[in-house]
């Protein structure tokens, strides 16, 4: 139960780092909120992991996608950065990764039947 509640923290600060940092128009604090936001993928990877090996036996495919889709977040977070960072980041790239977090998100739920919530 506890790694359910830390890679749901890590997801929150996950998001709000992120958020911070494709927002944020001063360029040093958009640096530091990336850095953070990459120290959470460690965590989330490591937490989602040991977390799919209890789920597998149950929900093997939504399990497989869910894992998916979480590397999709960080890939399109990623892809979100660089684009911040030559100052081309555009509404459409935005809104691909808010639909993917929240895809994400409604998997974890659903595997988790709820918790931590």
């Amino acid at each position: 139960m506890l790694i359910l509640w830390v890679h749901f923290i890590n997801w929150l600060f996950l998001f709000a780092a992120a958020g911070i940092a494709l927002l944020s128009s001063n360029h040093k604090l958009s640096t530091i909120f990336m850095m953070v936001a990459r120290v959470c993928y460690i965590i989330a990877i490591v937490t989602g992991i040991i977390m799919m090996i209890h789920s597998w036996q149950s929900h093997p495919t939504l399990t497989l996608l869910k894992g998916i889709l979480g590397l999709l977040v960080i890939a399109s977070l990623e892809i979100a950065f660089a684009h911040k960072r030559r100052k081309k980041l555009s509404s459409k790239l935005m809104v691909i990764v808010l639909i993917l977090l929240i895809g994400v998100a409604a998997f974890g739920l659903y595997l988790t039947q709820g918790r931590p919530l």
